[in-house]
């Protein structure tokens, strides 16, 4: 995998783990379009991200998520400063690791040394009652 990518990886899962969404909402272009499963949401907004995000973090905290490890990533050869990346996601309550995993497309694209996610789409999502935030009119079928 590309090395600006596993550092990008890197840190945004920091960032993320560290309660810092404004940081990790600076690596999201606007509008980021998001997928959950049949569902989806178009942050269109910095602050609509941030928002998305300490949502998250706060149920993670909640359902007493102490880590988020990447279990694995693929990266395909990036064309025109373009990618797509497939990462898989598992959660961790203290030495426990959790049956749940989260697994992920990120599209994006590489500016000025930048790399800047510009939709994100979970094929699968560990929570449940997260999703359930996501308005009904947002979902298919």
């Amino acid at each position: 995998m590309a090395s600006y990518f596993e550092r990008f990886l890197e840190r945004s899962l920091r960032a993320f783990m560290a309660g810092e969404p404004t940081t990790l909402a600076r690596l999201a272009a606007v509008p980021l379009a998001v997928h959950v499963e049949d569902a989806f949401l178009l942050l269109q907004s910095f602050e609509a991200v941030v928002q998305a995000l300490e949502v998250q973090r706060r149920y993670l905290r909640v359902r007493r998520i102490t880590d988020v490890k990447l279990v694995e990533t693929a990266l395909e050869l990036p064309r025109k400063d373009r990618f797509r990346a497939w990462v898989e996601y598992s959660y961790l309550r203290g030495e426990q690791v959790l049956p749940e995993s989260s697994k992920v497309i990120y599209y994006g694209h590489r500016k000025g040394g930048q790399t800047l996610v510009e939709m994100v789409q979970y094929q699968t999502f560990a929570h449940p009652r997260l999703k359930r935030l996501i308005p009904a009119s947002n979902r298919a079928g």
